[in-house]
């Protein structure tokens, strides 16, 4: 519930990730601020406590390029690796909104 968009986009774009992505990714995010909107917690030494925890699922999306949305439940999202989304044909044709709404009213 801090700067995890951050790390996320990181280590996947030159960390350990980089040549070597996981097959899923497994991320809790603050649900209450629907895509497309992107809130990203910005990291600091300074506790605090702020209305909005986490980031968005957006800023999520954005950073986790080469991943697709698989599912929603309330504060936690995975995604699967792009190239195995095919094993997946229930995520075909939703979009990022969609799914979020299913996960944050229907869970």
């Amino acid at each position: 519930d801090s700067f995890d968009c951050d790390v996320l986009a990181t280590l996947l774009r030159i960390g350990p990730l980089a040549d070597n992505p996981p097959k899923l990714l497994y991320i809790d995010f603050n649900p209450h601020i629907p895509p497309p909107f992107v809130y990203r917690t910005i990291a600091t030494s300074q506790s605090r406590i702020v209305p909005f925890q986490g980031s968005s699922l957006q800023c999520f999306l954005d950073a986790a390029k080469g991943f697709s949305l698989l599912h929603i439940e309330l504060f936690n999202a995975m995604f699967v690796r792009s190239d195995l989304a095919k094993l997946f044909p229930e995520i075909a044709g939703a979009d990022a909104f969609e799914q979020w709404a299913l996960g944050y009213f229907c869970h």
